[in-house]
């Protein structure tokens, strides 16, 4: 949208996990350094922490990029599982079958892929994103899988990257075998004001646009920077909807104004998305276009009056009275009211209204007269007992030629 015209490329703040678009801060170039470390000795967990938008994500892509081929890697994101359900997730990352067997034979179709690769002087690596969502039970669970070793050596790296929270639920008394097992442990820290001018000049210069100075003043970044509070994913929001604003009012430049005005109408940790919605009042799943919406009440027509004519139209030979639907039948003294097609239904009371409704239009049903049933009956009778006799012969006929 707004690419020409700030000399752009692509969306250089786009909230996805690109490795392309890393800043090696101070505290994530520690970050990464530790996690390529432990990837290729054989250390214990290493646990990664940090607040919400601080870069967990992109690191753990930076680092299996970084990889050599020789490495299996099994990223799971989606953590709040039951044991059984993060060994058949780690199954399904490392093409194993996991479909219908217990988790008993689920672990040894790990420990057997496992010793494989190993054997074939592979490494296997197990990242658990989100890992705060582990329950103790699953956490257990993990622990097991790392006991599996081959020539004395670990033969399955385990990566727990998580928000704090995930730091406090390591400190439970039932987790204390599993905190042994930790060989590393860092979190993420903020960005300084230096390094979030320097995080912004990276991604605008990977999105085609070499000068922060051309886009953002001194002021509009500074403003940034105190709003965002140096966490990477703030940064990330309030920059693109500023480029977005300031496409719609056709600046070149964004200033401290602009950012003020970005802030100002949300908050910082709300996606455009969801301003959109509120704002604008988009669609969503499962609620009206518009809220507190009300049906709208039925249109009913002007029937058209007839054309009048000066002569008076012929009488028919033949007249019928037509009966509109949900009215009254009058014939004589008797007035009947159709059905509405709610409710049981009333055979009887149906034929009757169903006759009255046909006499009073003058028409009636052919019926077949007594003598007639008569005869008819008599008929059908004769030929039943024409059909009795010649079966009993054929019977007969048959006896006699077996005796």
């Amino acid at each position: 949208m707004y690419f020409e015209h700030y000399g752009l490329k692509e969306k250089p703040f786009s909230l996805a996990a690109d490795p392309r678009y890393l800043y090696y801060s101070r505290s994530h170039q520690e970050a990464l350094a530790q996690m390529i470390y432990a990837a290729t000795e054989d250390s214990g967990f290493l646990i990664l922490t940090g607040e919400i938008g601080t870069g967990k994500t992109i690191l753990i892509n930076t680092l299996i990029d970084r990889l050599p081929k020789e490495y299996r890697v099994a990223k799971i994101y989606h953590t709040a599982l039951n044991p059984k359900g993060l060994v058949q997730n780690i199954c399904k990352e490392f093409g194993l079958e996991y479909l219908h067997l217990p988790t008993s034979q689920l672990i040894l179709k790990i420990q057997d892929f496992l010793k494989w690769t190993h054997n074939a002087g592979e490494r296997s690596l197990l990242i658990l994103d989100e890992a705060q969502d582990l329950n103790t039970e699953t956490l257990e669970e993990v622990r097991l899988l790392s006991n599996f070793e081959a020539d004395h050596k670990k033969i399955l790296q385990i990566f727990l990257v998580g928000q704090p929270e995930l730091e406090k639920n390591l400190a439970k008394e039932e987790l204390r075998a599993f905190r042994e097992r930790v060989s590393l442990k860092y979190r993420l820290k903020k960005l300084d004001h230096r390094e979030t001018i320097r995080y912004m000049a990276r991604r605008l210069a990977v999105a085609g646009q070499p000068s922060l100075k051309a886009i953002f003043t001194e002021e509009a970044v500074d403003e940034v920077h105190k709003i965002a509070g140096g966490i990477p994913r703030r940064i990330n929001i309030l920059c693109e909807n500023a480029l977005l604003m300031g496409y719609t009012q056709s600046r070149i430049i964004i200033d401290r104004d602009i950012i003020k005005q970005i802030a100002d109408h949300r908050p910082v940790d709300e996606s455009f998305t969801e301003y959109a919605e509120r704002e604008l009042q988009m669609p969503v799943f499962g609620k009206p276009r518009i809220a507190n919406s009300t049906p709208s009440p039925a249109v009913k027509h002007p029937k058209a009056s007839p054309p009048q004519s000066s002569r008076t139209p012929a009488r028919p030979k033949t007249s019928t009275t037509t009966v509109a639907p949900n009215t009254n039948i009058a014939r004589g003294n008797n007035n009947v009211t159709r059905a509405s097609g709610n409710g049981a239904f009333d055979y009887k009371q149906f034929q009757k209204y169903m006759n009255l409704y046909l006499n009073s239009n003058d028409l009636h049903i052919s019926k077949r007269s007594k003598p007639g049933r008569i005869i008819f009956g008599i008929i059908s009778g004769l030929i039943l007992m024409i059909l009795a006799i010649l079966v009993a012969i054929q019977l007969a006929v048959q006896f006699v030629i077996i005796k």
